[in-house]
């Protein structure tokens, strides 16, 4: 998170080791997304309103891989919702 409380980074902010992709394990270049693992759902996204206990941190990934988290977090909440 930066001084300003938002997670806007580029790969090159982040540590060497740190610039991998959680999903697809590519290196990543430019710009990034951090999704929160919600343990209600085991998925990323970063939709909010994941309780704390529910929550396994944020998490890096480049803009596609982030793009199919979120379409498949969407998914399983709705299912966990009616569920």
């Amino acid at each position: 998170m930066l001084a300003d409380g938002s997670l806007e980074r580029t790969a090159t902010q982040l540590p060497p080791e740190e610039r991998y992709c959680t999903c697809c394990h590519k290196a990543l270049k430019g710009s990034l997304t951090w999704l929160e693992f919600d343990r209600r759902i085991d998925g990323y996204h970063d939709f909010g309103g994941v309780p704390v206990e529910e929550s396994q941190g944020l998490f890096v990934f480049g803009k596609t891989c982030a793009k199919k988290q979120e379409d498949e977090a969407r998914r399983k909440l709705n299912e966990w919702r009616f569920s």
